[in-house]
């Protein structure tokens, strides 16, 4: 048997875990399985309890279908596979969801997540993928990369954009290059040009301005810093 009460608990990169009814209880403790499948119509959940779920194998790594099933509590379902690796979500409800490796995430299905982030960036360039059509509600997104580091946000089907609906706040991300995205709900989606996004066509609700600037407790407003050699007084100068 298992002994769950340790605080990292892995098992072989093939192993699969089902869950079909009952609750599985990270307690703030790391799980780390190939892939998981969350299935049927009985009752069941997820408490993470500020736990994490390490998926690192390829393929359709997260495997929800059915009904019944909740989640509860803050933590992270990190997908680390240096190989294309899918989450397909179900229309479920998740707390963060990581882009761990180099491999293309691919997230399937309309489903609700705390946060979408990607942990990779200090390591490399990478992917996530977004299946045409559907809508991902978040209640951040903070997906970004670094520099010499960019992270591709993009469509399963290159023309067709993929909905990001966030109802309040604001996101703002970095070394990004976007496509076919259209960014909504209420909250403002910051893409400035100016920290290294780069915009890749078809993308509605995202601001790719250059970032504002701020003196002596005024805005000069978005896309200000685009003015080469304008100066304000009191030794204040814009340069593009």
């Amino acid at each position: 048997p298992r002994d769950w009460s340790s605080d990292v608990c892995s098992s072989d990169l093939s192993r699969s875990l089902t869950l079909f009814c009952g609750t599985l209880d990270l307690n703030g403790k790391k799980l780390t399985i190939g892939s998981f499948v969350n299935a049927g119509d009985l009752t069941r959940s997820i408490s993470y309890n500020s736990g994490t779920l390490v998926l690192n194998g390829s393929g359709t790594v997260m495997d929800a279908s059915g009904s019944g099933y909740t989640s509860s509590g803050s933590g992270t379902i990190n997908l680390s596979s240096s190989s294309a690796k899918t989450f397909s979500g179900g229309g479920f409800s998740y707390p963060t969801l990581n882009q761990g490796g180099s491999g293309a995430m691919t997230i399937d299905g309309s489903n609700t997540f705390a946060d979408i982030t990607n942990s990779y960036a200090s390591t490399g360039s990478t992917t996530i993928t977004f299946t045409a059509g559907t809508t991902q509600t978040v209640t951040q997104f903070s997906a970004s990369g670094s520099s010499g580091k960019q992270l591709i946000l993009n469509s399963s089907s290159a023309g067709t954009r993929y909905n990001l609906l966030d109802s309040s706040g604001t996101n703002s991300v970095s070394y990004t290059t976007i496509s076919d995205s259209h960014a909504y709900g209420g909250a403002k989606w910051n893409s400035f040009i100016s920290n290294g996004n780069v915009d890749s066509g078809d993308n509605f609700g995202w601001d790719f301005s250059y970032s504002p600037i701020s003196y002596n407790g005024f805005s000069l407003g978005y896309g200000f810093s685009q003015f080469a050699g304008l100066s304000i007084k009191d030794g204040l100068s814009v340069k593009r």
